[in-house]
């Protein structure tokens, strides 16, 4: 407790909270919260940067509304460090020039961390990671659409379903279906795959993961991030947290069903 006071207090420039919902809630980050606390107060603040990691997360009632502050899933690793690097001169910071053989170590430790991440990803263990991964996909796209469907003062049709790592959810006329690939378990050169399929309600089968024609298909394979987080990784490479996918297609769905 004395060598966190003593870090957040008084030997950083600069505090950066990579904030999700939780933080400063339990003993540590409670310890860790109150020494970064009173340099904020010491410093008017300039000595605070909070990073939101989540969709929806609150950060706690004292960090003021007028705080920079970034929302991660918006603005993604490059622009966040960029921000970072600008608060940290702005407090006084320099930076050292990396030699040869410190490149050489940050390299090699780099490309270790992709091996580790790699065998994890195509090994028994990441599969299961996946499995578990999209069933929270899943569960949280069926409570976003509850959530809107509750809300509206006008209702629109509205159809949802869970069967295991399988679900649907049904706006109007437009239609998302959700499903794990089995086969994925089974393939020791594949991981973990999520895949995403919407349609018109019309085209739908007789099972709602039976993709009919003209429906539109796209796959996410789960990966780990360099942050080891599980996230779900799309053709472009770009990725998404179990709930930013969620977020992201029933916002998708949610215009489809309003368009004229």
């Amino acid at each position: 407790m004395d060598q966190f006071t003593q870090i957040f207090k008084h030997d950083s420039r600069l505090n950066v909270v990579l904030f999700r919902d939780g933080w400063s809630e339990s003993r540590w980050t409670a310890v860790e919260a109150a020494a970064i606390k009173d340099s904020a107060l010491n410093t008017r603040w300039e000595s605070l940067f909070v990073v939101v990691l989540d969709k929806g997360a609150t950060p706690p009632i004292w960090v003021p509304s007028t705080i920079i502050n970034m929302d991660y899933i918006d603005f993604g690793l490059t622009e966040t460090v960029g921000a970072i690097r600008k608060r940290a001169l702005e407090r006084h910071a320099t930076f050292k020039e990396e030699s040869p053989l410190e490149l050489a170590k940050r390299l090699e430790k780099d490309r270790a961390d992709v091996r580790r991440r790699k065998d994890l990803e195509f090994s028994q263990a990441g599969l299961d990671a996946g499995l578990a991964s999209a069933k929270v996909v899943i569960a949280e796209a069926v409570r976003l659409a509850d959530e809107i469907v509750a809300s509206l003062p006008s209702k629109i049709q509205f159809e949802r379903g869970i069967d295991g790592a399988s679900g649907f959810v049904k706006l109007g006329w437009a239609r998302l279906s959700f499903w794990w690939d089995p086969d994925s378990i089974s393939s020791p050169m594949e991981t973990s795959t999520l895949v995403i399929t919407v349609m018109k309600a019309a085209m739908l089968g007789p099972r709602h993961h039976t993709w009919p024609d003209g429906g539109k298909r796209y796959t996410y394979q789960a990966r780990l991030s360099t942050t080891d987080d599980w996230v779900w990784r799309d053709k472009k490479r770009t990725e998404y947290s179990a709930a930013a996918l969620a977020d992201f297609w029933i916002q998708n769905l949610v215009r489809l069903a309003y368009r004229d």
